[in-house]
């Protein structure tokens, strides 16, 4: 049998290391396609603290806590 899905997502992401090299951001542009060929487009944002168990932790909790409020504006 063949197999047609009901809606199809195509995802482009851009990462961004920021801070230091202590938080990443993504920035990734889904569009959706659906069987009744209605197009959406929407934006997905995440931050992440890379290693947050290294010693500098506090440094990088803040340097995180900064990156969202900027990236948020």
């Amino acid at each position: 049998q063949f197999f047609k899905p009901d809606v199809v997502r195509e995802k482009h992401r851009t990462s961004y290391i920021v801070s230091g090299g202590s938080v990443r951001v993504d920035i990734t542009q889904v569009s959706m396609i659906g069987e009744n060929k209605k197009d959406s487009t929407t934006f997905e944002i995440e931050v992440e603290l890379i290693d947050p168990l290294e010693s500098q932790a506090f440094k990088g909790l803040e340097a995180f806590e900064k990156t969202v409020i900027a990236t948020l504006r």
